[in-house]
């Protein structure tokens, strides 16, 4: 089954996944960061859902460089990004493929904690996932 989300359609998380974004989430929140407050991006299933958030994560960071405001609107659009894989199910294949692990430990050097966590919650959860990738493999 699958939920309605604006006009984009979302597969349903199972309750084991659910769970597993709110204790990330929950470990990240309560910063009183304004970043809390933006809404994640939908991230398309699999490879392409991935390269497209490490490409925007990547332009983000050359954005933020700039200063000013448009630094403001790159670190708003890097925590939408980094928000939305934090719902994704990425496996070490999709890692290894896509390097996004290589953008995303850009962002957890952030200076902003709420942001830092965020990408450190990610990078914690993805070494979760080659490990046990690495095992499979043995």
């Amino acid at each position: 089954a699958a939920e309605a989300v604006g006009t984009k359609q979302m597969p349903a998380q199972p309750k084991e996944a659910a769970t597993k974004i709110a204790a990330l989430v929950a470990a990240v929140g309560g910063t009183g960061s304004i970043w809390e407050k933006v809404e994640a991006n939908d991230i398309l299933p699999g490879q392409v859902g991935l390269v497209e958030a490490r490409e925007a994560l990547s332009d983000s960071l050359s954005k933020k460089a700039l200063g000013g405001m448009e630094a403001i609107k790159a670190e708003r659009e890097a925590v939408a990004w980094l928000k939305g894989l934090l719902e994704c199910e990425v496996g070490p294949t999709e890692l290894k493929d896509t390097r996004i692990g290589v953008v995303v430990n850009e962002w957890r050097k952030h200076s902003e904690p709420y942001i830092s966590r965020l990408a450190t919650a990610l990078l914690a959860s993805w070494k979760k996932a080659w490990r046990g990738g690495a095992e499979k493999t043995k």
